[in-house]
């Protein structure tokens, strides 16, 4: 299922960049929270 595959892919890929797409990811959640605001403060 989904809900197993995921951690066992974002582990995988952790391992195989070498930490690198823990920080992307961590980025890509910031920025959405900030677009998110963003939005939200227009409505």
């Amino acid at each position: 299922t989904g809900k197993a595959v995921t951690p066992f892919l974002l582990s995988k890929i952790l391992e195989l960049t070498g930490g690198r797409s823990l920080k992307t990811n961590i980025a890509l959640v910031e920025n959405n929270a900030r677009l998110a605001a963003e939005i939200a403060k227009a409505l």
